[in-house]
């Protein structure tokens, strides 16, 4: 739960902000090798695809995140949303739900 919570929030949707700022990286520029120029160049062509997959991928993770958590506590007869931490997941589900379903 933590580790997948880690991936999609900590690795996923920075590299997805990032990914959206690709758009406006200057290909012309020579400070870099040509091999990352090239690179950047094919990248800035594909930064919308890169940036629905890295979205979906993190919504797909929370779906995951989420189920595990919803079937822990009723595996363990807990009731729903009783702490901060359950109110808090519930929260980030729906907020992700609607970010995503937003941008499609």
């Amino acid at each position: 739960h933590g580790i997948m919570a880690f991936l999609a929030f900590g690795i996923m949707v920075p590299l997805a902000i990032s990914t959206s700022m690709l758009r406006d990286v200057d290909t012309t520029a020579t400070a870099l090798p040509q091999f990352c120029m090239q690179l950047l160049a094919q990248m800035k062509k594909r930064w919308l695809y890169i940036h629905v997959g890295l979205n979906t991928l993190t919504y797909i993770f929370t779906l995951i995140v989420f189920s595990i958590a919803v079937s822990i506590i009723n595996a363990e007869n807990y009731s729903h949303w009783y702490s901060h931490h359950a109110k808090m997941g519930l929260s980030m589900f729906l907020l992700v739900s609607l970010q995503v379903f937003g941008g499609y």
